[in-house]
Formats: C-alpha cells, structure tokens, sequence
C-alpha cells in the first residue's frame, strides 16, 4: 500500500478540522477570567459539563490539595482549586478531546504530556510561582505537533515513531 504525502499546508488545513472545545468548557475559561465571577457561578458553569466536574472534584480532593475534609461541591472544588488551577484542568480535560482515537499511541502521547506539564509546574513553582500554571499549559501543549500528525496520518507518525524509539534514528 502507498503511503500518500501531505504537503505543509494541506496538514495545517486538516488540523483546522480537530475539535472544540466544549460549550461547557468554553463558559468556565470565560468564567474563570472574571475575578467578579463567584465560585457558586463557575460551579454551576462547571456541572454543565459531568466529566469536567467529576475531574474537577477529583482533583479537588487529591493528595496535592490536603484537605482535612471532603471536597463534595463544585463551589467548594473552585475555591480549594483557585482560578489558574481551574482553567488548567478545564483545559487538560478538553484536550483529551482532540485525538480522534484513543489507542495505545494516543494512551502514550497524554500521558508523556500530562506529565511534561506536571514536571514543568514542579519545576516553575521552585524557580517563578507566579508562572506554576503557565508552566503547566507548556507543557500539555508542547507536543501538538505529534497529535496533528498522528490524527491526520497516523500510519506515517507509527512509522516515525517505531523509526526513532526503535532504530535510534533522529
């Protein structure tokens, strides 16, 4: 079978296709970009959306929080979270959305850019705090150029992908 070639731009016009993020999720990162939006607001934005709360709560109540009670309102989940945190983790939910499968290189590809951007939040929290959160959108982000690839031409990202682990190549 022949692998097709995609130019540049006929790459970039069938990223242009992947998909958006949701309404629910477009309303909290206005929301949350408001200092004048309560978190009983962006709580009602947030339970719009029943994987972005249930995440939401979840991370609310991880070990990375500490909190002496549990966290079992939205309301409550925005408050212990704060703004930055909330946005970062509407966003790592809805960029899970953006590959068009979920195989094992899909499985890779997430979990090495959720933990990019776990290091480099450790990493700006010890070296500029004010930029934690920037840090961590980096690093989800810093690879997308391998999820364009591997969405639109996937057999040729395998093929990259078993070349360069495989046979060392660059």
């Amino acid at each position: 079978m022949e692998k097709t070639k995609l130019s540049l731009e006929d790459l970039v016009v069938q990223a242009g296709g992947m998909r958006a993020i949701p309404a629910a999720a477009r309303k909290v990162l206005d929301l949350v970009d408001d200092d004048n939006t309560s978190s009983a607001v962006l709580g009602e934005a947030l339970s719009k959306d029943q994987a972005l709360a249930a995440h939401v709560l979840k991370v609310a109540n991880s070990a990375l929080y500490g909190c002496s009670r549990e966290i079992a309102t939205l309301p409550m989940a925005v408050s212990v979270l704060g703004r930055k945190a909330l946005r970062n983790q509407t966003i790592v939910v809805t960029t899970r959305g953006v590959y068009k499968r979920f195989g094992i290189t899909e499985k890779m590809l997430w979990s090495h850019a959720v933990c990019t951007a776990i290091g480099a939040r450790l990493i700006a929290r010890k070296c500029c705090p004010p930029m934690a959160e920037d840090a961590f959108i980096c690093g989800l982000m810093h690879d997308v150029g391998k999820v364009i690839l591997n969405n639109e031409c996937p057999e040729m990202f395998a093929d990259v992908m078993m070349r360069t682990y495989n046979d060392g190549e660059p």
